[in-house]
């Protein structure tokens, strides 16, 4: 990941902090929770009271999509200022983690968390640790200022960082269809390539994924949220559920500058 010389000192710390503890032994899994979830009453409720109730041998960390809050607050905000990308990017990100923080301060297993010290403590208090991406974000330089980078990409980084398991996007569809949107007579796939994703128009993912799945050989579910049967398969060894991202043999794992 290249970065720029306007990273912030935090980030800095925290992506070191993330690289450096990412080898404790313990199944670890990044689990997105996507903002069209947020938009189902109910829906993001019953979905934190299941994942508090992991056993305590599967270590898990939280990040949020913003789903139409970002796209209302930006809405308004280019009425009054015009429209930047950057800004917009900004402040979507800051939704993000206005959703962490108060997510946090609704629901007492949760803990906010912008390093592995942070992330740590909350699993040795048996809380859910919640990303304030913000954090990590600030550090990925000229990447964290894409549009194409969502938070399923932030949490892909977050994953190949901390060495998780498998990364997890919960979405309110059932996995990536062959057709998007996906209605009609549009049927998810049970896997899927980069190289094939990437090709994709457009899909439930952000253009980014691939490319930070390759990065770092991450092991990556699309799966529907809104069925905690459907999530509970997400963390078997074999999932009944959703969509496989599949990581290509010829695709290497690439480290430093020019590795997205």
């Amino acid at each position: 990941l290249s970065g720029n010389s306007g990273r912030a000192t935090d980030g800095n710390r925290v992506a070191s902090n993330l690289r450096d503890e990412g080898n404790m032994r313990k199944s670890r899994f990044v689990v997105k929770i996507g903002g069209s979830i947020l938009r189902q009453r109910g829906a993001a409720d019953r979905l934190l009271g299941y994942l508090a109730k992991l056993p305590q041998k599967r270590e898990t960390v939280l990040v949020f999509g913003s789903g139409s809050l970002a796209s209302v607050l930006n809405a308004e905000l280019a009425a009054v200022f015009n429209h930047s990308d950057r800004g917009a990017h900004l402040s979507t990100l800051l939704v993000r983690d206005c959703v962490a923080t108060y997510a946090v301060a609704a629901k007492p297993m949760l803990s906010l968390a912008d390093s592995t010290f942070a992330i740590e403590a909350a699993w040795s208090q048996g809380k859910l640790p919640v990303l304030r991406q913000s954090a990590l974000v600030s550090w990925l330089g000229r990447f964290a200022w894409s549009k194409r980078m969502s938070s399923d990409s932030v949490a892909g980084v977050l994953a190949g960082l901390i060495d998780a398991q498998r990364l997890i996007l919960l979405k309110d569809v059932a996995g990536i269809y062959d057709s998007f949107p996906p209605i009609g007579t549009a049927k998810p796939l049970r896997r899927i390539s980069t190289r094939h994703l990437r090709q994709k128009v457009r899909s439930c993912v952000d253009p980014l994924l691939p490319s930070v799945l390759e990065l770092f050989r991450l092991r990556c579910l699309v799966a529907s949220g809104m069925d905690l049967v459907n999530v509970a398969s997400c963390f078997d060894s074999r999932p009944s559920c959703g969509t496989w991202i599949d990581v290509l043999a010829q695709s290497r794992r690439r480290r430093g500058p020019g590795g997205i």
